[in-house]
């Protein structure tokens, strides 16, 4: 499972993006958004000022022009025989000299008015020899629109927004004024058409600063986000730095931030809870050795009795041969002090009848092998308590060291020999498998956890079956095979079969620990593997994988 964590970790690190991008990218589009919005309305602003200026000073010098014509003197004008008079020449020159004021700005300077429902030219500023472009009195005036001009003629002033000059090029923009005489009466509309391509000039300008206000605020936003990226994420990433020390077993993480914000706050609470984790896990490192050791007395309890029995048999007919035995060394005694003294007729004869009566000859002969069978029933019960020693001692570190498993296959048997041997019989097949580098105490325990169950499985059977030993090396593997013909189980309980307190046995029969406490000493502190089949009815095979040599969990 915590294997699957990391892999799943790892490939979330590889699909999100980093955290100091994302924080860069966001401010960066955050600040280039608001100086564009702001460089937008900053143009917009000068822009509509500018055009209100101008328009201002189009209606101005239209009111100011229309004021110095003399009304009277224009009425005058009708016929286009009156081009070129005096009068006409005289007004023309008024236009001409408020269209030169304004150096080139005006581009047309003309009156018009209304004749028989139509407007028609009456004063031009264009000079009368320039034919192409001068307008000729009562000519027609055309215009798209004529609104203004009718607004012009209410006594209103009116602009036109500003237009492409077709004639010139540019932009101009045109202001009618009415031109009244002394009793206010509207004798005619001024027309002045002003050069304001300045607007465009100004908005290339203004598109230009823009521009370069949008590029320095990109990379302005780029600097400060990334120093500020740096500000927040520089303290996460040791913080995620320190996360993964822990999550790989370095408890002796520290992370040093120095910071008086949230961040230095979550730091010092990291430090604390890595501290506190420290401890718990010597806590729990010394309750589960002791909750081990526990387990297996507890197994070693449920085989007491019958190791007893395995222990008092030998030792009972070796308690029998030395009550024989002292009896024997009595009358050899006797014997010895018949044989020191002189031996006469009659002394002889003694002697005869003493060897005959208490049978010395018998005596002899009947020594060595008393001797031989309480040798060996002595060695059987050295044996049984090496082994039993082995198995009861509490293991107090994780040292590996070079385990025989053959060995202690062997020694587990001879445990549980007296439970196995009216149950079942025992099948080994033991190759010539290396020593493996194992925590000794901890795979004796998986050993007599397995057989134990076995035993437990047969008999629930109810009648006599068969446990199989195998122990075979695979590529840097040595497995080891236990199965038994028992009851077997079904599948939801065999998949459920490690889990801590999962137990199929009555209450007050084993503490469901047993197979939890094998998976973690094959798998967690190993690096191994453990699997089970079972089939309902037909046995159950436990087969455990073992590292040769010492190998790291991602391996």
């Amino acid at each position: 499972m915590t294997t699957d964590i990391k892999e799943k970790s790892k490939n979330v690190q590889k699909r999100n993006m980093n955290l100091g991008i994302k924080i860069t990218i966001i401010i960066t589009i955050l600040i280039v958004l608001v100086s564009s919005v702001s460089s937008l309305v900053i143009f917009d602003l000068s822009y509509k000022a500018l055009k209100e200026e101008i328009r201002d000073n189009l209606i101005v010098l239209a009111s100011h022009t229309a004021v110095t014509l003399d009304a009277d003197e224009l009425a005058k004008i009708k016929e286009p025989k009156d081009e070129g008079n005096d009068i006409y020449l005289k007004l023309q020159k008024e236009l001409q000299k408020a269209k030169n004021a304004c150096h080139g700005k005006l581009r047309y300077v003309y009156t018009l008015n209304k004749v028989n429902g139509e407007y028609v030219y009456i004063l031009d500023a264009t000079p009368i020899e320039d034919e192409e472009n001068h307008s000729q009195i009562g000519e027609e005036f055309v215009a798209a629109d004529y609104t203004y001009v009718e607004a012009a003629f209410e006594k209103e002033i009116a602009e036109i927004e500003p237009t492409p000059d077709e004639v010139y090029g540019g932009i101009i923009q045109t202001g009618y004024a009415p031109i009244k005489n002394e009793l206010g009466k509207t004798v005619g509309v001024l027309a002045i058409h002003m050069d304001v391509s300045v607007l465009t000039e100004k908005e290339q300008s203004m598109k230009k600063a823009g521009i370069i206000t949008l590029i320095l605020g990109f990379i302005l936003a780029m600097l400060s986000s990334l120093f500020f990226a740096r500000y927040i994420t520089a303290p996460i990433l040791a913080l995620t730095k320190g996360t993964k020390s822990v999550a790989e077993g370095d408890l002796d993480t520290i992370v040093s931030i120095n910071r008086n914000d949230e961040l230095g706050e979550l730091a010092q609470s990291f430090n604390i809870m890595i501290h506190d984790l420290k401890k718990s896990r010597e806590e729990l490192k010394n309750y589960s050795i002791t909750l081990i050791h526990q387990e297996k007395m507890a197994g070693i309890g449920q085989l007491s009795a019958g190791v007893a029995h395995e222990i008092n048999t030998p030792l009972g007919y070796v308690k029998s041969n030395m009550e024989t035995l002292e009896k024997y060394v009595m009358k050899l005694k006797g014997f010895y002090e018949l044989q020191q003294k002189d031996k006469s007729e009659y002394q002889k004869e003694a002697i005869d009848n003493y060897i005959k009566n208490n049978k010395i000859e018998y005596i002899y002969n009947d020594l060595e092998d008393i001797m031989s069978q309480s040798m060996d029933g002595i060695l059987k019960i050295e044996k049984i308590v090496r082994s039993l020693l082995g198995f009861s001692r509490k293991t107090e570190t994780t040292e590996f060291v070079l385990y025989d498993i053959n060995k202690g296959i062997k020694d587990t048997l001879i445990i549980a020999y007296n439970e196995i041997k009216h149950c079942a019989e025992i099948g080994q097949n033991l190759e010539d498998v290396p020593h493996i580098m194992a925590i000794d105490g901890d795979i004796n325990q998986v050993l007599l956890n397995i057989i134990i169950n076995a035993i437990y499985a047969i008999k629930e059977k109810g009648e006599m079956g068969k446990i199989a030993v195998h122990t075979y090396k695979k590529d840097n593997f040595v497995y080891c095979e236990i199965s038994d013909n028992g009851v077997g189980m079904e599948d939801k309980n065999r998949k459920r079969i490690f889990e801590p307190f999962f137990t199929t046995k009555p209450v007050g029969i084993g503490t469901g620990l047993g197979l939890s406490i094998t998976y973690d000493i094959i798998v967690n502190k190993h690096n191994g593997d453990i699997s089970v089949q079972s089939q309902v009815g037909k046995g159950t095979t436990f087969i455990m994988k073992l590292p040769i040599q010492r190998r790291t969990k991602d391996e």
